[in-house]
């Protein structure tokens, strides 16, 4: 009774008196005691498995009796609920957590977006602000190849009016040309006419030479009455061998003369033929300028065109720079946003983790 009193219901009374009231009394009180301790380490394991998040666990109600009979089925159903009052906040809790994960990844997804975005957004906005500046580089450029197509056509203008002064001059050199070697022409008939004129002069230089050597012959046979004679046919025979040289120098400068004639007769043939051909080319280069420049001025208006719409592009490109300007601050904006939320779902799910785990406990 001692140890039952300090709660320890494993004693028991024994041995059994042997008066038969108080052996009555002792059967009724170890009877009593297995009932309490049964009903004692029943409940005690139940409670275990509840503490422990399981519920199937009961409390055994065969052998109970009365009160401990009752209370075992009052602690069994008590357990039934609690279990499935404590599935019921699982199943909520999954779906809560669910519920605040698919938050938490879409709002991970919508900031992931947001970034990618601005990240398109940053590298159309850096292609535009190379195509603006492309732009307004081929802009310029155009502009110089208008002026320098303008200078062109300049050029080619003064090119054609120089091409058609030198047709003209070539056709008045050739005239020129012509005549001198017309004069040379006749130089070389003057020079032969010269020629046949030394030929008869050699001739009479010939026979006078042989004249007065058969007068100074004569002479010398007549003696001292012809040596007067003799003088003077030796100093004949001398102006006839001194004309005979005479005529030999000027055959050959004849000669030089008439071959002199004839390269430059033939000098001026090859000049007046080149320069001809230099006339011909002259007429083809003005009627090739004509046509340069009338090619030239039409690429010079296409050009013209080209520029205008380089102009209207780089306005096009500055519009769309703007509006990438805005389409970023969205996107910042928005990325900010998916930020927020991200982390508000975040919380969230902690703070619903916490709740829902406490009050499975509870």
């Amino acid at each position: 009774m001692r140890r039952a009193s300090e709660g320890d219901l494993e004693g028991r009374v024994s041995p059994m008196p042997e008066d038969p009231v108080l052996r009555g009394l002792a059967l009724s009180l170890n009877a009593q005691l297995d009932l309490t301790d049964a009903y004692v380490r029943e409940s005690r394991a139940a409670l275990e498995h509840v503490a422990r998040g399981v519920y199937y666990r009961r409390v055994m109600e065969r052998g109970l009796l009365g009160s401990f009979a009752q209370a075992a089925g009052v602690i069994n159903q008590a357990m039934g609920a609690m279990g499935a009052k404590v599935a019921g906040m699982e199943a909520l809790r999954g779906s809560l957590l669910e519920i605040a994960d698919r938050v938490a990844s879409s709002a991970q997804e919508l900031e992931a977006t947001a970034q990618s975005l601005a990240g398109v957004v940053t590298q159309v906005r850096q292609g535009t602000t190379a195509i603006d500046e492309s732009a307004r580089a081929t802009t310029e450029n155009v502009a110089g190849v208008v002026s320098a197509t303008e200078q062109l056509t300049a050029s080619i203008t003064e090119v054609g009016t120089l091409a058609g002064s030198t047709s003209e001059v070539s056709r008045d050199v050739v005239g020129r040309t012509r005549s001198t070697a017309d004069s040379m022409l006749r130089l070389k008939e003057a020079s032969d006419q010269i020629g046949e004129v030394v030929d008869l002069i050699r001739t009479v230089a010939s026979q006078t030479n042989l004249l007065s050597l058969n007068a100074m012959i004569e002479a010398s046979r007549v003696g001292e009455a012809g040596r007067g004679f003799a003088v003077v046919a030796a100093e004949v025979k001398a102006l006839a061998r001194q004309t005979g040289d005479a005529t030999v120098e000027i055959t050959r400068q004849v000669q030089s003369v008439q071959d002199l004639s004839g390269v430059v007769t033939g000098a001026l043939e090859q000049v007046r033929a080149t320069i001809d051909r230099l006339a011909g080319m002259s007429e083809q280069v003005s009627v090739a300028v004509e046509q340069q420049s009338a090619a030239t001025q039409e690429i010079s208006a296409h050009m013209q065109q080209a520029a205008d719409g380089a102009r209207d592009v780089a306005g096009g490109i500055s519009q769309v720079a703007a509006a990438i300007g805005e389409a970023d601050n969205a996107a910042q904006n928005m990325f900010d946003a998916a930020r927020e939320v991200a982390d508000q779902a975040s919380r969230l799910r902690s703070e619903l983790d916490n709740f829902l785990g406490a009050s499975a406990t509870d």
